[in-house]
């Protein structure tokens, strides 16, 4: 049972045990006062914690902003079936996380942010490969092939092209589909490239803090170290003072 002695110290008390010379000792295991939740925090790196917390808070806002950008320009309906404001604001929470663990120190917040570094790590790797896809995408033909609505076109080349036009009749509906092939616009095929790249960069970014900043709650939750202990023994029929316990190393 752990209680504070005379001496100011945090004492253990144990079954008494029997020297050598027949008599009765009594055995204390006394500490120097430090509890798990200080040595945790002795482990916890509050600071390179708010600044990796500060830095993820950036790259999600900035994965918002410009996946936006990129969502209303891009020509190919693939890239909305992932948007990017929807899991870069995963990053954002993860930051403000970060930053309340560096602030508080307690262990809630500390084991918070480490499980959501975890699952926004696996986030920023669906990022990576999506705009991964994306450069590939845009990059890969001088040539883009957009569907376009021609009214009243005259379908008379089924599954031909024709004047860079490419039609066929539906069996069943009798609807006439049309595709128009067009020269890519360079400039904007550039541009789109670039974003592409950026959004790439700022998810490996992301994904690089997130593995620093669990490894930094692992080490505080899971491998801070263990407040040291002294075991002193005292004869129970004699008068002892202490004064001071000399360091062990």
């Amino acid at each position: 049972m752990m209680k504070n002695n005379k001496y100011g110290l945090m004492s253990h008390e144990v079954p008494p045990v029997t020297s050598d010379n027949g008599t009765s000792d009594k055995s204390l295991e006394i500490g120097d006062g430090e509890s798990n939740a200080e040595a945790r925090n002795k482990a916890w790196l509050d600071k390179k914690a708010l600044i990796l917390a500060v830095l993820l808070i950036i790259c999600g806002t900035l994965v918002i902003i410009l996946g936006i950008v990129v969502d209303s320009m891009r020509t190919y309906t693939f890239f909305k079936a992932i948007p990017d404001f929807i899991l870069a604001s995963l990053m954002i929470v993860t930051g403000i996380i970060g930053i309340f663990a560096a602030k508080r120190k307690t262990k809630p917040f500390i084991i918070t942010l480490m499980v959501l570094t975890i699952i926004t790590i696996v986030i920023s790797c669906l990022l990576i490969m999506h705009h991964g896809t994306g450069i590939k995408i845009e990059s890969r033909t001088a040539i883009r092939i957009s569907q376009v609505s021609l009214p009243n076109y005259n379908c008379t080349h089924h599954y031909e092209w024709k004047d860079d036009v490419y039609c066929y009749i539906h069996p069943r509906s009798n609807e006439t589909f049309t595709w128009k092939r067009v020269a890519k616009d360079q400039a904007y095929q550039t541009k789109l490239t670039a974003l592409h790249c950026t959004l790439m960069l700022l998810s490996l970014a992301a994904a690089v803090i997130c593995i620093v900043a669990s490894g930094l709650t692992c080490k505080a939750t899971c491998c801070a170290p263990t407040p040291p202990v002294k075991i002193v023994y005292i004869p129970v029929d004699s008068s002892v003072t202490i004064t001071s316990l000399p360091n062990q190393t």
